[in-house]
């Protein structure tokens, strides 16, 4: 699963004043996940950028702490904060519909 191939994976700046760019990491990214083999080979940064900003949401944090960890734009941060919202919002439907399905019994 995707969470067992990024389980142990980061990608790191410099320092912390010191970021690496995209394409330096981009480069960097393929290096190491041509490592991996073949199961690695659908994953590419962006989609794993992406998946960081959902998951960092869906744990709370706010989007300037998303941004300092992504160096992504305010509006990207809003965009992907969505597809987290939404996925919070559905799972208490689901379970605020499971609750009332039991309580009407």
């Amino acid at each position: 699963s995707s969470a067992d191939f990024c389980n142990n994976a980061h990608i790191l700046p410099r320092n912390l004043s010191q970021p690496i760019g995209y394409d330096a990491g981009e480069k960097a990214f393929r290096a190491w996940r041509a490592t991996l083999g073949e199961r690695a080979q659908p994953y590419v940064l962006h989609g794993l950028r992406k998946l960081a900003i959902v998951r960092l949401a869906e744990a709370g944090c706010s989007d300037a702490q998303i941004q300092a960890i992504t160096n992504q734009s305010p509006q990207m941060v809003a965009y992907y904060r969505k597809r987290a919202s939404r996925k919070i919002m559905s799972k208490a439907a689901h379970k605020l519909a499971e609750r009332t399905k039991h309580e009407s019994r």
